[in-house]
């Protein structure tokens, strides 16, 4: 299987001077990651992790090596092996006993596969200039949003502070120390026409492991249980949401400019034990507030931080206006462009629409209505998506509108189901299952707030993200979600 490479013509180096020869690229390339990975602590520490959570580790059962195998994401670049997940799933019930066995041995004996310490480092373009190494990755209620960003955050975690995470959260010693078996010899290389250099590891955690982000969890919730933040945030309903968290995607909340920068700068110290960096020019504010010239200014690091309108959050636009209308825009923009990817499909006319219906509504619909269940439609929205479907499909049959149609025939050979009918279905489903929910969580506390000491303003209303499930169900609404059947 072949796996796109961005071609790189030339990188600058720490001069900032560009070549574009390739042993220097590959050099300028080596250098960079090594110091990236290099820890910022000196020597590590090793702790002994023998007299903690000594309960008994069970052994890996194979139907659970199995639905790990089943649950990995499919067109990822292989490691060093060049065994990708397509070929772990196709053959996961002949290999599943096998690698069962491996993987209880290693958890017996704690020792790693040599290979599992190696790295291969491809080198793929962000944005920016191709020449910097640095774009290459692998209500009326004041309120004031921080949208925090890290840099380079899954490769900077320092070890030490993983492990401890890890062990102050309950983590069995005996898993402690096979991770840090993995991560004790780790070494990596870069690949471009050729391979570098070998350099180690020494903090970071690895790309493409399914245990990352859950190494990663762990750090975000120390650093977090370390910061006092028990009388900072929104209060709602006599509780403080102060802040949420998705991986790195961090938002913080607050009433005041003050506690935000306050909330900011303690995140950035904590969060530098760790080994994470805040990016200052990627954090942002946002706030319903009237701000002032001097005095709402937010200061981080002796940085101060922008203020903006909207930001893209999981792949929504937040805004303190009525965002819906830009939203609806930017999510018809993308689904055309996914639309396009897929014309050679789409537009064959040797294709049987039973086909072309299939991909439309596993690729198309979710792109077009990506996040629904958190809309709040007017009519006139809700028929711009209408009209973003009706299009697509005179698409695919080669109609255009000067043909003169009828719609209704259109229907009859597409057969495609109607977007409003399945947004509707998804946000009752998921209303229901939010309803469903312990009354503890925070999706279920804010739907069913209602903010005191405050008033609708005059005029026509902006629609309310229960407005919908009221219209069809009524006053009972809640009631009627929550029962699976309805």
């Amino acid at each position: 299987m072949n796996y796109k490479k961005d071609w790189i013509p030339n990188l600058k180096s720490k001069n900032r001077e560009k070549t574009s020869k390739r042993p220097e690229i590959l050099g300028i390339a080596t250098e960079y990651y090594q110091n990236l990975y290099q820890s910022r602590k000196g020597e590590q520490v090793i702790n002994d992790y023998s007299s903690i959570n000594k309960d008994e580790i069970k052994p890996i059962l194979k139907y659970e090596t199995i639905k790990s195998i089943q649950s990995q994401k499919l067109d990822k670049a292989p490691g060093s092996d060049l065994i990708t997940n397509e070929l772990l799933k196709t053959t996961s019930p002949v290999i599943a006993p096998r690698l069962t066995d491996l993987f209880n041995e290693i958890l017996e004996n704690e020792t790693i596969p040599e290979d599992w310490t190696k790295s291969i480092i491809i080198l793929l373009h962000k944005k920016g200039d191709k020449g910097d190494i640095g774009n290459y990755r692998e209500f009326n209620k004041t309120y004031y949003i921080g949208f925090v960003d890290f840099n380079k955050a899954f490769d900077t975690l320092e070890h030490d502070y993983i492990w401890d995470a890890l062990k102050r959260q309950g983590v069995q010693a005996k898993y402690i120390r096979i991770i840090k078996n993995v991560y004790a010899a780790s070494t990596a290389q870069v690949k471009l026409e050729s391979t570098g250099n070998e350099f180690p590891i020494t903090r970071g955690v690895r790309q493409g492991d399914p245990i990352s982000p859950k190494l990663f969890s762990a750090v975000l919730e120390m650093i977090f249980r370390n910061l006092n933040w028990t009388r900072m945030g929104l209060n709602i309903n006599g509780q403080n949401l102060n802040h949420l968290r998705f991986a790195d995607d961090l938002i913080l909340f607050s009433e005041d400019a003050g506690t935000l920068g306050l909330m900011l700068q303690q995140l950035s110290n904590e969060s530098a034990k760790a080994g994470l960096s805040m990016n200052l020019t990627k954090t942002k504010i946002m706030t319903n507030a009237q701000l002032t010239v001097n005095n709402e200014q937010i200061i981080v690091n002796n940085e101060p931080i922008e203020y903006v309108n909207g930001y893209i959050y999981l792949g929504q636009l937040i805004s303190a206006d009525d965002c819906m209308n830009k939203e609806i825009e930017r999510t018809i923009t993308n689904t055309w462009k996914r639309f396009w990817s897929l014309r050679e499909i789409m537009k064959d006319t040797d294709m049987p629409m039973t086909g072309k219906k299939k991909k439309f509504e596993t690729c198309i619909i979710p792109c077009l209505l990506y996040g629904c269940q958190t809309w709040a439609l007017t009519e006139r929205q809700e028929n711009k998506l209408k009209v973003c479907q009706n299009a697509m499909e005179r698409s695919i049959l080669g109609i255009k509108r000067r043909d003169r149609v009828k719609l209704q025939e259109i229907k009859k050979k597409t057969k495609f189901k109607n977007v409003h009918t399945i947004y509707r279905q998804l946000k009752w489903r998921w209303t229901g299952h939010m309803l469903r929910e312990s009354t503890e969580k925070w999706t279920r506390i804010v739907t069913e707030w209602y903010p005191r000491y405050t008033r609708r303003k005059r005029g026509r209303q902006t629609k309310r993200w229960e407005d919908d499930s009221n219209k069809i169900a009524g006053q009972v609404w809640t009631r009627l979600a929550k029962d699976r059947n309805t």
